[in-house]
């Protein structure tokens, strides 16, 4: 396959771009996945700082939690996001917001750093293998 004919990885601007065509179309802006999930929380922690801006824009709900108790502000936090955390707080994010399962705060989380993303990601590794026990 030559290169002119090789499809490139959509960028952060394609998704973006995408967000909003799907927001002018009337896309539910806080619709939440089967983990609680909503698009500011999955963008929070992919490091899409535009798409993040653009949802904020359109009054995406900081506050929303996943069925762990994580919000976008915690997941961008651990995720190291500088910019998405201020974008996120002078939304109003909840600084004090604690996980439900574990007390991780977005301090907690961005004090640990690289140093506690394995503990964090194992932890809810094994949350999400119980509640598909539990089924």
């Amino acid at each position: 396959m030559d290169s002119e004919n090789r499809r490139e990885d959509p960028s952060e601007q394609d998704y973006t771009e995408i967000v909003r065509l799907l927001l002018q179309r009337g896309a539910d802006i806080n619709a939440q996945d089967e983990f609680g999930r909503s698009a500011l929380m999955i963008a929070a922690d992919a490091g899409y700082l535009e798409t993040v801006r653009l949802l904020l824009d359109w009054e995406a709900n900081v506050h929303l939690r996943d069925t762990r108790g994580n919000t976008a502000l915690m997941r961008a936090a651990w995720k190291g996001q500088l910019e998405i955390v201020k974008a996120l707080m002078e939304r109003g994010a909840d600084v004090n917001g604690a996980d439900e399962k574990h007390g991780y705060t977005a301090l907690l989380l961005a004090a640990g750093g690289p140093a506690q993303h394995d503990e964090f990601e194992a932890a809810h590794s094994r949350i999400h293998e119980d509640d598909d026990s539990e089924d």
